[in-house]
């Protein structure tokens, strides 16, 4: 939406594995070997100082891309 941008160098994790990802420059990550077809998923997100945990109800792929949203100010 409006206002919406790029997470950089945030951290987000797959609870319950050791699986793990860093965002590049357009806020994109990709945890390896997690099969597209696996729901519901649990995330741990790091990002500038602050953490998010998500449960990811509908599974994504690289043609249907997650979008998380962020409230750092917890607004």
């Amino acid at each position: 939406g409006p206002g919406d941008f790029p997470l950089v160098d945030a951290r987000v994790e797959l609870i319950g594995s050791s699986l793990s990802a860093t965002t590049d420059a357009k806020g994109y990550f990709r945890l390896a070997y997690v099969t597209e077809n696996v729901a519901p998923r649990r995330l741990h997100i790091v990002a500038k100082g602050h953490e998010l945990e998500m449960t990811i109800q509908e599974p994504s792929s690289e043609r249907t891309p997650l979008v998380i949203r962020f409230d750092p100010l917890g607004e």
